[in-house]
């Protein structure tokens, strides 16, 4: 063979080497990318949800017009144990018949395994509760009777909003008025409500882990081919 025909054989080898191991090259970056945009949480809208301010999971004493915390169910939510959620309260309340006027905006949550209240004069009444890691110190006793009303596991969720880890077990959320008197709250504008916004999954999801293995995989070709 001459040698300009070696030299045009050995161009077409090389540019063959040279162009696979670009290919492989943009395999790989491809594989890494789609890995990235498996790791990053799907962008989701505020779950808002209107909280009744006369409805409590507290324990009450001569408030028979107070009403009875909603079980939220963090499963139908789309939550699961290990997400981080941002919990925000929005809007006020009257904490008297209008008399407070509409500016009171205490609220305060509990994660419990149970979705079921005990009877209202009960301290403990949700009998699943579980610690969040998020108590913020006693709460005033009950109006009448002076009887203590505070648990340890609920947390206050302000307007600012409260980084919460679900804790394992927990399957609901009950949220109610921060008050130790329920029954002559009220809500003139109806805008006390509970934002729930989805901030991460604790673990990558199957796709995440099966993207990131086509990058490595892309990863070892390379690899492979840059040195044959």
């Amino acid at each position: 063979m001459s040698m300009q025909g070696t030299l045009h054989l050995n161009q077409r080898v090389c540019g063959t080497v040279v162009y696979r191991g670009i290919s492989q090259v943009w395999l790989l970056a491809l594989g890494v990318l789609l890995g990235l945009i498996g790791l990053v949480s799907p962008v989701q809208a505020d779950t808002i949800l209107s909280i009744d301010s006369a409805s409590t999971y507290l324990r009450i004493n001569q408030d028979p017009d107070a009403l009875t915390a909603m079980a939220l169910d963090l499963g139908s939510l789309g939550f699961v144990n290990g997400d981080v959620i941002k919990l925000t309260r929005l809007g006020d309340f009257d904490c008297s018949f209008g008399l407070c006027g509409d500016s009171t905006v205490g609220m305060v949550g509990v994660f419990s395994a149970s979705n079921l209240l005990d009877i209202g004069s009960t301290l403990h009444r949700v009998l699943g509760a579980i610690e969040a890691g998020q108590d913020f110190g006693p709460l005033d006793a009950t109006l009448f009777g002076n009887l203590p009303m505070d648990i340890p596991e609920d947390f206050l969720i302000h307007d600012g909003g409260v980084l919460i880890s679900i804790p394992v077990g927990a399957q609901y959320l009950f949220v109610g008025a921060y008050d130790n008197f329920f029954g002559d709250n009220v809500d003139p504008d109806h805008d006390f409500a509970l934002a729930i916004s989805y901030v991460n999954h604790p673990v990558p999801e199957p796709g995440t882990v099966l993207l990131f293995g086509s990058g490595l995989a892309g990863l070892v070709a390379w690899r492979r081919i840059s040195h044959s």
